[in-house]
């Protein structure tokens, strides 16, 4: 594996371990019961995200950024509302 394809591999890992702790600090009242990445070289990169909350959740936002890059990318999930 090439010195760059570790990189992005070692990004998307730390990342997925800070994010459960950001995400629960920005937003009081939600817990996240599962957040991770599958990632299949070259292919895809599948999120899923498990979260509760004691008010309705209306919205998903992800963040993501790819190694190298020094902009973040955002996109809205759709998603139904629910607890």
């Amino acid at each position: 594996m090439a010195n760059s394809e570790w990189r992005k591999i070692a990004s998307l890992v730390l990342a997925l371990v800070f994010l459960p702790a950001a995400s629960t600090a920005v937003a009081d009242g939600i817990t996240v019961v599962e957040n991770k990445a599958n990632y299949s070289y070259a292919q895809q990169v599948t999120f899923t995200l498990r979260a509760t909350s004691d008010a309705e959740i209306t919205q998903v936002c992800l963040f993501f950024r790819a190694t190298g890059n020094e902009r973040a990318a955002s996109v809205n999930v759709p998603t139904e509302p629910a607890r």
